[in-house]
């Protein structure tokens, strides 16, 4: 059994599938030549004895019948939920257990994985507990967890949630051909790569576990530069915006920046939304993205002076 949030699906233990290697069902599916890495590194790691086959390796999630040393999926599957915290035992010893197994991987995975595998393999295995207690604290719950440069994994997943917001919300707005244009150009795996690596530091919004939305900002002059600040439109109306502006307003300070800067569309409905959080616009701009578009913008500004007045 899985439990199931747009894009991201956590295990029963606590697992996150979609980080994983292993897991092929779609729109995860892996190449013969990506199976065989995970294979190799299963090996290296400790996780099997040897370099087993691609089906074998392959994995399209846990079901009562797959072999698991913990049981967790029958146990959770017998007791009619879907992960282990919604469980009234919840942490029994079993799970306790199967968290102490699985750190004790760690060390191994340190000493045999590059950068890069590490973080694929902390996401989709190390990070159990948190993820089960995310879902266990309440759908009120807002996390802000960092997208690190060397996490492809993360980058892919990033780039897919901006994707389908910002062609949902934006297509009304400025046109399907000069939002795909931006997409291309801006929310592309590459693109938020190369983002990263330039200093822009990436967050997903979490509730539960679940991707609600994600907001990037780099300090630029005098000014922390917000380039994305963005929910699921079944988030808006939350209140959550107002909690991510409090997280970039705690970033700008500890950067010892006084202010915020923003650019939005003029025919942008968030228009009322920033003003409502305390911006103000100090200019308008219309700048040339290339291949005939333009974007239209106010540029808003929070100044943190003022809110300590």
């Amino acid at each position: 059994m899985e439990h199931k949030y747009k894009e991201k699906i956590i295990a029963a233990c606590g697992n996150d599938c979609t980080a994983c290697p292993r897991y092929t069902a779609a729109p995860y599916e892996k190449t013969d030549e990506q199976l065989h890495h995970t294979a190799d590194l299963w090996m290296r790691i400790g996780y099997r004895d040897r370099v087993v086959s691609n089906e074998e390796i392959s994995c399209r999630g846990c079901t009562p019948e797959n072999f698991c040393r913990f049981h967790v999926v029958r146990c959770a599957f017998e007791k009619g939920v879907s992960v282990c915290s919604e469980c009234t035992e919840y942490p029994c010893e079993n799970i306790l257990a199967c968290f102490e197994t699985t750190k004790a991987f760690q060390p191994a995975c340190r000493r045999e994985c590059t950068d890069e595998e590490y973080a694929m393999i902390e996401k989709a295995f190390f990070m159990k507990r948190e993820n089960l207690e995310n879902l266990q604290r309440g759908k009120d719950s807002l996390s802000f967890i960092p997208l690190q440069a060397n996490d492809s994994s993360g980058i892919a997943e990033m780039s897919f949630m901006a994707k389908e917001i910002v062609r949902e919300h934006f297509d009304p707005i400025i046109g399907r051909a000069q939002n795909d244009y931006m997409i291309a150009k801006f929310q592309s795996e590459e693109s938020i790569a190369d983002q990263l690596a330039h200093g822009y530091r990436y967050y997903f919004v979490r509730t539960n576990g679940k991707n609600a939305g994600f907001m990037a900002f780099y300090p630029r002059g005098n000014a922390m530069y917000l380039s994305k600040f963005y929910l699921y439109k079944d988030k808006r109306g939350n209140g959550y915006a107002s909690k991510m502006l409090d997280f970039v307003i705690g970033k700008t300070k500890e950067e010892g920046l006084h202010a915020i800067e923003l650019n939005v569309n003029r025919n942008n409905s968030a228009v009322q939304v920033y003003e409502k959080l305390g911006f103000r616009i100090i200019r308008e701009e219309k700048n040339d993205i290339g291949e005939g578009f333009f974007m239209d913008d106010y540029v808003f500004r929070y100044d943190l002076d003022r809110e300590e007045e």
